[in-house]
C-alpha cells in the first residue's frame, strides 16, 4: 500500500514522489490496466472515497454521509491533480483519456453524523466492486465497527496479537494465536 497526497490545493504543480509513487516500476503494474483505483480521502475529520473507475471510464465521488456539498471543491481539486499526475505517468495510454472521464458524485448513507464516515469508507475499501451501491443506514455503524476491529485484530498477516486484544478475544470465546505460532501448526499438518 503506497500513501500518496492527492489532497493538495496546488493543482498546477505534479509532484515528483507521486508521479514516481504511481509508476509501474514502483507498484509492479499499469495503473491504466486497473479496473479501480481506490483514493480514500480525509476532509477535515471525516473520510470520503474516490474512485477512478477505468472499466466504466468515469470518477466516482462516494459521500458516506447526506451533504455532498462539504467535499465537492475537495474532490475536484484531487481528481484534477490525479488526471495530471496520471497523465504524467501514463502519457501513451490507449485504454481510456482520463480527461474525458466524467465525474459522478454519490451519498451512501442519510446520515448527518460524519463520526462514521471513515467505518464507511473502510467497507467501501473491503467490497466496493464499481457495480455494487451500497447505502449504510446508522445502525450499520455499530456493527461494522466490529467486523472491521475484529477483522484488522485478528487478520493472518498479524505477526503478533496484543496481549490486550487476546484477552478481550478470549472473553467473547474467540481464539486468537499470533501469526508464528499459525505459521508452526500450520507447517507441522
Amino acid at each position: 500500500m503506497y500513501q500518496v497526497n492527492f489532497a493538495s490545493s496546488d493543482t498546477d504543480s505534479i509532484p515528483t514522489e507521486i508521479a514516481v509513487s504511481l509508476s509501474e516500476k514502483k507498484i509492479g503494474f499499469r495503473l491504466d490496466n486497473a479496473d479501480l483505483v481506490l483514493v480514500p480521502l480525509r476532509k477535515y475529520s471525516f473520510w470520503y472515497l474516490l474512485v477512478a473507475n477505468f472499466r466504466d471510464k468515469r470518477f466516482e465521488v462516494i459521500c458516506p454521509f447526506k451533504n455532498i456539498d462539504i467535499i465537492q471543491s475537495d474532490a475536484f481539486n484531487v481528481i484534477c491533480k490525479f488526471r495530471k499526475v496520471f497523465k504524467a505517468v501514463h502519457s501513451k495510454s490507449s485504454r481510456l483519456d482520463i480527461y474525458d472521464m466524467p465525474t459522478v458524485f454519490g451519498s451512501v448513507s442519510n446520515q448527518i453524523n460524519h463520526n462514521d464516515s471513515g467505518v464507511f469508507v473502510l467497507k467501501l475499501l473491503l467490497s466496493y466492486d464499481g457495480k455494487t451501491h451500497f447505502h449504510f443506514k446508522e445502525e450499520h455503524a455499530k456493527v461494522l465497527r466490529e467486523s472491521i476491529t475484529y477483522y484488522l485484530c485478528t487478520h493472518e498477516e498479524n505477526e503478533l496479537i496484543l496481549p490486550k486484544i487476546k484477552y478481550i478475544a478470549q472473553q467473547h470465546r474467540i481464539e486468537v494465536d499470533n501469526y508464528k505460532c499459525r505459521t508452526k501448526r500450520i507447517s507441522k499438518k
